[in-house]
């Protein structure tokens, strides 16, 4: 040995070991995410690829990015060029390729398929509960309490296997849930509960919920609010109805007098009570007379009509009428169609928590742009946090939850509580991950707590 290195060439090559598609599965249709996240599993590539086309192959794709080597990517809301913008009802075909730090591919995935929800399909899908009444009157909280639930099915499809939910105060009736076989277009169904008041309460809110992700969610379920001696409606004229006159004055007293200042001279143009009867109604201005609610919010609408004087005038014209106890016949109660893509609301699937669902009430922009970061590769939204915070629910990975939706917020002791609910995927599916909804309310800091309604939390 002369002491000379031995010096020998290797070439090696660097794999990264297969790419897993995870959302959306192969062959999904009539999504319907904002925003519309890929998703996968990550192989140890520096960076990856995302590609999107409307053909198998993908030749000639519609749009390709590469990400910083995370393993998710959220398609852009609006794309640069107008052939990117994603239609409804078109399949669509995507796969995912690893990247080195030289962008050359080194895996990739296999091709998986997809499509958007068709927004303004011909064939629509609704159905409502559209009464939660008692059967008999509730006179003795010791013993089970009847309701019945009516589900009417206003949409041009036949739906079937609809399991339909009642909880009393939180607690799922005895023979919660039920199902529906079939509930064709026009169809009625009326559904018998029976449910105990739990222990201890003198009241408790009644909710019969439609497990069905359609086009209008939002009246999907019914609420009522049971206490002693509820029951059915009692001869005409035996309850005071109440003038407009009255119930704004009600809710003055409730708003303080800033805002009574501020609304000097405006009176009701009308009333809208979402998804209640006028009875109901009446009940709701009564409590807050009588004090047993709580006003939570409250804004004021001005479509152009005229000034607040004018309005005042026209007010009192109506108070000088010969029937001071005349009560208006039209009461507007059409409730608007819930819109997926609303502006303040975000929706989709992301990894779950836990067993249990999540929730999040965010009140700064740091914790929202680390939250935003779980759930999208996009640009996280801007939010005016002196004046919104955002709430939302991740539901949990026990829970087989196609979708989740919030009803809206309540005054406690406690500070604010937000009322959800969840629609199960239909039986022998499961969902892809867990589904989440998160959305813009005014800012406040009191503590917020969350309620969910189909189930006994």
């Amino acid at each position: 040995m002369d002491g000379t290195p031995d010096i020998k060439s290797a070439s090696f090559l660097i794999s990264s070991p297969n790419i897993t598609l995870i959302y959306p599965p192969n062959g999904m249709r009539d999504l319907s995410d904002i925003p519309l996240t890929f998703r996968w599993s990550a192989s140890g590539a520096s960076r990856y690829r995302i590609t999107v086309g409307d053909n198998a192959g993908l030749y000639n794709p519609l749009h390709a990015a590469i990400n910083s080597g995370g393993s998710s990517y959220s398609y852009p809301a609006n794309p640069s060029q107008p052939r990117e913008q994603l239609v409804p009802s078109q399949v669509y075909y995507w796969r995912v390729e690893g990247l080195d730090a030289s962008n050359n591919s080194i895996s990739q995935s296999d091709v998986y398929s997809f499509s958007l929800k068709e927004q303004s399909s011909a064939q629509t899908r609704n159905v409502a509960i559209t009464r939660l009444d008692l059967s008999s009157p509730a006179s003795d909280f010791n013993q089970p309490i009847n309701f019945k639930a009516v589900l009417y099915n206003s949409g041009s499809a036949t739906e079937s296997n609809i399991s339909v939910k009642l909880s009393l105060g939180g607690i799922s009736a005895q023979d919660s849930p039920k199902q529906i076989i079939t509930i064709g277009p026009g169809e009625t169904k009326e559904l018998p509960f029976t449910a105990f008041m739990p222990s201890g309460q003198e009241q408790g809110l009644a909710v019969a919920c439609a497990d069905l992700f359609d086009d209008n969610m939002a009246d999907n379920c019914k609420t009522k609010l049971i206490a002693k001696d509820t029951g059915t409606a009692g001869p005409a004229g035996t309850g005071k109805k109440l003038t407009y006159d009255e119930m704004f004055q009600a809710i003055l007293r409730r708003l303080g007098p800033d805002a009574a200042r501020a609304l000097e001279g405006y009176t009701f143009a009308s009333l809208t009570c979402a998804n209640c009867s006028q009875d109901e109604l009446a009940a709701i201005i009564q409590a807050l007379i009588s004090g047993d609610a709580q006003l939570v919010d409250a804004s004021v609408l001005d479509d152009g009509s005229g000034t607040p004087a004018q309005v005042a005038e026209t007010a009192q014209a109506a108070a000088d009428a010969p029937d001071e106890g005349y009560v208006p016949e039209e009461t507007s109660l059409d409730v608007s169609p819930q819109r997926e893509d609303s502006p303040g609301e975000w929706t989709g699937y992301t990894e779950a928590r836990g067993k249990q669902a999540s929730s999040f009430a965010i009140k700064d922009k740091k914790d929202w742009k680390e939250l935003w970061k779980t759930l999208s590769s996009e640009e996280t939204p801007e939010v005016d946090f002196k004046a919104s915070m955002v709430i939302g629910i991740i539901t949990g990975s026990g829970d087989r939850a196609e979708a989740v939706r919030l009803l809206g917020k309540r005054k406690t002791d406690d500070g604010l509580a937000f009322d959800y609910y969840q629609i199960e995927a239909p039986r022998g599916a499961a969902p892809p991950m867990a589904a989440y909804i998160f959305k813009l309310t005014e800012h406040s800091e009191e503590k917020a707590s969350f309620t969910r309604l189909d189930v006994k939390e």
